[in-house]
């Protein structure tokens, strides 16, 4: 695995980084390196239940940016949902893409009409089992087969973010649908939870898309050059809320030993008895690692 993807180019000044989607399904993705106007860590990994039984991953990330705006994304394809990975792939692909653009010119909306714009979008591509497949394979995103048996169709959660620059910081504008959770680390250590405290545990079941926008949950707010944004899907922000100081310190090191994208994700290489789902984390600062 190397420092940096494979990058698909949706525009004229547009990049796109996918998270999974050249060539085979790996078990792991990880990439690092100035996203626009920040520098990003994101990984994605099977978990081992995923592992053991010879299933897809069903998380991704997706990374777009111009020359001074960033989207990012991460997506978790809902289990018991038919080509949930692929739906996955694609929520984020729209996201990342979307909130990106509307960073860059605002798009002529604000915010929270932008985030209806892209679950609108996201609702349409993966209705069905048939269009999320033929929409995945025209955007040129390798799914794999389908694991039988499962009963509903295809569903995701997501976690979209549009950055801009400001000042020595960033703002960052966040669509919430699901349970994965936006966190920040300050610079004291402390961990914050910008889009609201998740519940002490987690459920059998998660708002997903297809869904109703009533069912998103959006926000902005200023970050400051010493703070460590994140997203994290399910498999990993309850690991974090378990062990703060150790994923505390983990993370620190990663900011000031610039590390390799293949070392930042030995983060995920954790082994805490329940936590065996696939976990896909992104990380963001204003400013490159070592300083």
């Amino acid at each position: 695995m190397g420092d940096v993807e494979a990058r698909v180019e949706t525009g004229p000044s547009q990049r796109f980084i996918p998270g999974g989607a050249d060539g085979w399904w790996p078990e792991t993705r990880a990439h690092r390196g100035w996203l626009g106007p920040v520098w990003v860590y994101a990984a994605s990994v099977a978990g081992h239940r995923h592992t053991r039984d010879g299933a897809h991953r069903e998380d991704s990330y997706s990374l777009a940016s111009t020359a001074g705006a960033a989207g990012l994304a991460i997506a978790d394809g809902v289990g018991a949902g038919r080509n949930s990975h692929a739906a996955a792939l694609l929520a984020g692909h729209v996201a990342a893409a979307g909130a990106c653009s509307w960073a860059q010119d605002g798009n002529g909306l604000d915010w929270d009409s932008e985030t209806d714009k892209i679950i609108d979008e996201i609702n349409g591509i993966i209705a069905d089992d048939d269009s999320t497949r033929s929409n995945a394979a025209n955007l040129g995103l390798v799914t794999g087969a389908e694991q039988p048996g499962k009963r509903h169709g295809p569903a995701t959660t997501l976690i979209a973010l549009a950055v801009v620059p400001s000042g020595a910081g960033l703002v960052v504008h966040w669509l919430v649908y699901g349970d994965s959770q936006v966190m920040l680390l300050s610079a004291d250590g402390q961990w914050h939870w910008p889009a609201g405290r998740p519940p002490p545990r987690l459920t059998g079941s998660t708002p997903a898309l297809p869904g109703k926008a009533e069912g998103r949950i959006v926000g902005s707010a200023p970050i400051a050059p010493d703070d460590v944004l994140i997203l994290a899907t399910d498999g990993v922000w309850p690991a974090f809320v378990e062990q703060p100081r150790e994923f505390a310190a983990s993370i620190r090191s990663a900011w000031d030993c610039e590390v390799s994208a293949a070392k930042f994700a030995t983060l995920l290489d954790f082994d805490i008895p329940g936590y065996a789902d696939d976990r896909t984390v992104i990380m963001l600062r204003a400013v490159a690692p070592g300083r």
